[in-house]
Order: structure tokens, then sequence, then C-alpha cells
């Protein structure tokens, strides 16, 4: 039966298939321990165990193809919208916006360690062998290359956030997956 839903909501599905397929795994293990200990001999009782493992193995199968067939959807339709162009695009931008972030915090940080023009002589005087070399000043960040890598950077971050918005928008776009009724049942999804 097919069921619609957001790429955003298939996501969680796929989390919440991925959920029960380990619960069902752990159900699998405590299972198979009284065959292998308990019901030698008893052939009733193993029968019934045996189709209780029969049973969660088929929901195991049904949750795979569940989640296989929801991850293929949300695939096609990422292609389809371009959703990887935007993700990429949204983390060179997140990368370009630390680097510059670095960029200016070790500037300021290199400014703010420079030796003041006012201790230079003095620092000098206490270091006697130093007192022939000439006073250099420098000044690794001016106020102008601050503003301006601080506006670069608000800048960048405005247009990560439309870009998130952007993959937001995408995100809200409908998918159709064929689903065993059962399996909708299990996560939570309704018609």
């Amino acid at each position: 039966m097919p069921y619609k839903f957001s790429l955003s909501r298939a996501h969680k599905y796929v989390t919440r298939i991925h959920e029960q397929t380990e619960n069902i795994n752990e159900q699998l293990t405590s299972l198979m321990m009284p065959i292998v200990v308990n019901v030698v001999g008893d052939e009733s009782r193993a029968t019934a165990l045996r189709v209780k493992i029969n049973d969660r193995l088929e929901l195991v199968e049904k949750l795979a193809a569940g989640s296989t067939a929801i991850r293929l959807a949300i695939a096609e339709k990422n292609s389809a919208i371009g959703m990887h162009v935007h993700l990429a695009n949204r983390a060179a931008l997140n990368r370009q916006i630390q680097s510059l972030e670095a960029v200016l915090r070790h500037g300021q940080h290199a400014s703010n360690s420079a030796l003041d023009a006012d201790q230079v002589p003095a620092y000098i005087a206490r270091i006697s062998h130093l007192q022939t070399l000439p006073v250099v000043k420098v000044k690794v960040f001016d106020q102008d290359v601050q503003e301006t890598l601080e506006e670069k950077i608000a800048k960048l971050k405005r247009e990560e956030l439309r870009l998130g918005d952007e993959i937001n928008d995408l995100n809200s776009h409908q998918i159709s997956v064929d689903l065993d009724a059962h399996i909708a049942e299990i996560i939570g999804l309704t018609e």
C-alpha cells in the first residue's frame, strides 16, 4: 500500500525501523536459547518456539524491505531535487566560516600579544646583548582588516542560513513508498 510522507519524516521512519529490528534481534536471541538448552525432547514446545522465531524472522525481512524502500525513495527524491548540491554548498560555507573565524581569532591574539611601542625599549634594555638591534613594531591586525573579516563572516553566515532554509524546504517534499501495512503500523505511519 502506498504511503506519502516528507523527506524529513522518512529519515525518522528509517531510524524507527532500525530500532525495531534491533529489538527483534534481541527477542530472537532470547527465543533461540531455550531451543538449545531446555526443549530438547519436548517437540510441542520446540515447535511453538520455532513458530515464534519464524514470525520474528519474517518481520525482520519485512522491516528490511521497508527500510530499503524508504531509503530508495529518499535517494531518488534527493537526486531529483538536487539535495546533494545544497548539502555540499552548506558544508563548504561552514568550512569557509570556520577558517575565517580561526584567522580572525589568531590575528586578534597575535595583535594583542604584540609588544606595545612603549614596552619595546624596556624589554630590550633588559636584554643587553640586543640593544644594538633596531626596534620594529609589527601590527598584525588593524581595525579595517578585522572589520572586513567580520563582515565576510557575517555575510557567509547569512548565506549558510539561507541555504539551511532551502534545505528545510526541500525536506518538506513528499515521497510515496509502498509498505506492508503491518510495518507502517509498527513505525507509526498512518495513511
